[in-house]
């Protein structure tokens, strides 16, 4: 990880374990793009719809992918369990995007 990009990681993972984030072990440098698009997005959704909206839940599991697919599964999993928690307050336990977020923890928690 490039030095000073660490506030996007901190800002999209809202504290939790953003210390851990190991970015220069684990991202590929033609990766980084990509996860701070993601980040952005993430952050936008935040501002503009408020921290409890599923869309918002969406941009964290996108990101959370994304980090997992890097090997970062500690901070996958806690985004995971982020969206996963607005996304049954939003939408009910019984919501199919509820199952498929909670697919992405368990397989996260696999690794």
């Amino acid at each position: 990880m490039r030095r000073g990009s660490e506030g996007w990681v901190q800002a999209c993972l809202g504290g939790a374990n953003a210390s851990s984030f190991n970015g220069a072990s684990t991202c590929h440098p033609c990766c980084l793009p990509a996860l701070h698009a993601v980040t952005q997005v993430l952050q936008l959704r935040r501002e503009s719809l408020g921290p409890t909206h599923p869309a918002v839940a969406t941009a964290m599991s996108n990101l959370a992918t994304c980090l997992y697919g890097q090997g970062s599964c500690t901070e996958a999993a806690a985004l995971y369990r982020s969206a996963l928690a607005v996304r049954q307050e939003a939408l009910g336990a019984e919501h199919p995007d509820v199952a498929s977020c909670l697919n992405n923890l368990a397989l996260c928690l696999t690794r």
